[in-house]
């Protein structure tokens, strides 16, 4: 199987290496996505995290850049936390 990035690395085999970044395996995967993407958020304004899981990609964008409004969206619920709403993407919960 190809490594992230490759060519051949499937959704599912990307996805998987997501599973147990929790438990370490792939945290420092994690922590250098969270790093590559922090330059290309916007100067200023509120950023959407369409099905950002349980919200740890925001928790670092937020504490990195706390200029920004930061917003995830995810079918799951995982109970109140801010900046987390429970939502589809083809049918946003935003006036």
């Amino acid at each position: 199987m190809g490594r992230t990035g490759d060519a051949d690395a499937t959704p599912a085999a990307v996805a998987a290496q997501f599973t147990d970044w929790e438990r370490g395996k792939a945290r420092h995967l994690f922590e250098r996505r969270v790093a590559a993407a922090l330059p290309f958020l916007p100067a200023s304004g509120r950023v959407l995290d369409a099905g950002c899981g349980d919200g740890e990609t925001i928790a670092r964008f937020a504490a990195a850049r706390p200029d920004l409004a930061f917003v995830g969206l995810d079918l799951r619920h995982f109970g109140p936390r801010p900046g987390l709403v429970r939502g589809d993407l083809q049918q946003l919960p935003f006036a």
